[in-house]
């Protein structure tokens, strides 16, 4: 009974050792894999992960505000630019130097203008009337630099002595008809052979020192088509100043029907400047030569 008894106490001191070990072993494993997970924790770099940026607002601290139109958009509230101011009224400049014409001739200034402080306006309406009252009822003006202006009439048909011939306006421009140079080719096709001019009245403080090309009847035409009816505002307003009034007479002579005109060289016409004027009726040759010698 004793011995039963002894064996019973060393088993259970046995177990209760064994339990204790268990759990000592136990507590270490535990210990060793809190360590490890502690290291692995602060050895393993923190995972990034990517931003939603839809919601986000831009930071334009840093922003390139420029836009596709060449605008910046970095203050809303700037003004818009203003918009673009309309073009200036534009005219054709003549030829300068001017195309060498057959003559050439200094009108006395009375005719064109009153005084230095008239306006440009007055000039070019009181030699565009005298055209009209003449018959040469086509004619069109081009300026000449910012100072000047030119008055080109239509080509006409004349006489051996400077009048109009009939018919008068037989080769060139036809009134209220479109410059087309095909009409103008069949126009001097059966135009009358003869002679023919252009007067160009030109009004400039500049002096003709040298001319440039001689023109062709063709090349005038264009000029006469390329014109303006009117002087711009701005120059209309301005004053006349110091001119120097000057016709510029271009005579043409075809020979026959299978020919194109040719301009006149200055020592082989038989007319003078004023019997063109005066023979298109412009002015008179009293007016011509009386202004000039009061």
């Amino acid at each position: 009974m004793l011995t039963v008894t002894a064996n019973r106490s060393t088993s259970e001191r046995y177990r209760a050792r064994l339990a204790c070990v268990v759990g000592l072993l136990t507590l270490a494993m535990l210990c060793g894999c809190g360590a490890k997970m502690e290291e692995t924790t602060t050895s393993t770099p923190p995972v990034e992960m990517p931003m939603d940026t839809s919601m986000m607002l831009p930071d334009t601290s840093m922003a390139d505000t420029t836009m596709h139109d060449g605008h910046t958009g970095s203050d809303p509230e700037d003004p818009p630019p203003p918009p673009m101011s309309a073009p200036p009224d534009e005219i054709t400049q003549f030829p300068w130097p001017p195309p060498e014409p057959t003559l050439r001739y200094s009108i006395p200034r009375q005719l064109i203008a009153r005084d230095s402080t008239e306006s440009s306006g007055r000039v070019v309406d009181r030699i565009t009337t005298a055209l009209n009252r003449a018959g040469i009822d086509m004619w069109s003006i081009h300026a000449i630099g910012s100072k000047g202006f030119a008055v080109i009439g239509r080509m006409e048909h004349i006489k051996d002595n400077g009048t109009p011939d009939d018919p008068r306006f037989s080769l060139g421009a036809q009134r209220n008809r479109k410059f087309d140079l095909g009409a103008y080719l069949k126009a001097l096709i059966f135009a009358t052979p003869g002679r023919y001019r252009v007067i160009v009245i030109a009004i400039t403080p500049e002096v003709i020192r040298q001319y440039g090309k001689s023109p062709t009847a063709a090349q005038l035409e264009t000029l006469l088509h390329e014109g303006a009816s009117d002087l711009p505002d701005p120059m209309r307003g301005h004053a006349i100043g110091r001119i120097r009034p000057e016709a510029l007479i271009y005579e043409f002579h075809r020979r026959d029907a299978h020919s194109e005109p040719v301009l006149v060289n200055s020592n082989r016409t038989t007319l003078s400047a004023v019997d063109h004027l005066a023979g298109a009726g412009i002015w008179s040759k009293d007016q011509l030569v009386g202004e000039r010698n009061p």
